[in-house]
């Protein structure tokens, strides 16, 4: 069962002056949420799928990430270490359940 946040913020990524709400993937001191969205192109009627990465500490903002090993490990503290353990586990980090599993691995080795 999927579990959504709602997050109250203006003219932010996709909201209306409301807010948005995504979906909760991780809750622990680091958390990690998804926000989905059905984008028009320019200039034509074509609509495309979009997903989107957010890393939030505590109650810190949210921090968009992209879905790859370098952005997310960017995103957090212990960087250098964190890749390692990344690849020792051979953990890629480019997909939406690699990802869950990378930030859970980060709380687990990381976590306070």
């Amino acid at each position: 069962m999927h579990q959504y946040e709602f997050f109250p913020v203006g003219e932010w990524y996709y909201s209306d002056d409301e807010g948005s709400f995504m979906e909760v993937l991780v809750k622990d001191a680091i958390s990690l949420y998804s926000l989905s969205t059905i984008e028009k192109f320019p200039m034509s009627e074509n609509l495309k799928a979009h997903r989107y990465y957010f890393i939030q500490r505590q109650a810190d903002e949210l921090n968009r990430v992209l879905p790859n090993r370098n952005n997310i490990c960017s995103a957090l503290d212990h960087t250098k270490e964190f890749k390692k353990h990344l690849k020792s586990i051979h953990l890629r980090v480019n997909k939406r359940d690699r990802i869950i599993r990378a930030i859970q691995e980060y709380n687990r080795v990381f976590g306070k």
